[in-house]
């Protein structure tokens, strides 16, 4: 499977505005900056294993799904 940074990117994005939660609030439970959310979502930067791990905690979803777009149960 290949790993797209802005397809990635994309779906986080899509997950944080599917919960309703500001950049500012996901970089709070990120310990993150809101532009290293922003440059996240916008494929500029990877997001670090341990963010995927808490990403997955908050939207209950896999890394699969982070990474790939791929649901795996």
């Amino acid at each position: 499977m290949y790993y797209d940074l802005k397809e990635s990117g994309k779906r986080i994005k899509g997950l944080r505005k599917q919960f309703k939660i500001t950049q500012e609030i996901l970089a709070e439970k990120l310990y993150l900056s809101v532009d290293s959310i922003s440059n996240i979502e916008n494929g500029k930067t990877t997001c670090m294993p341990e963010h995927v791990a808490r990403l997955c905690e908050i939207f209950d979803v896999t890394a699969d799904y982070i990474y790939y777009g791929v649901n795996k149960e």
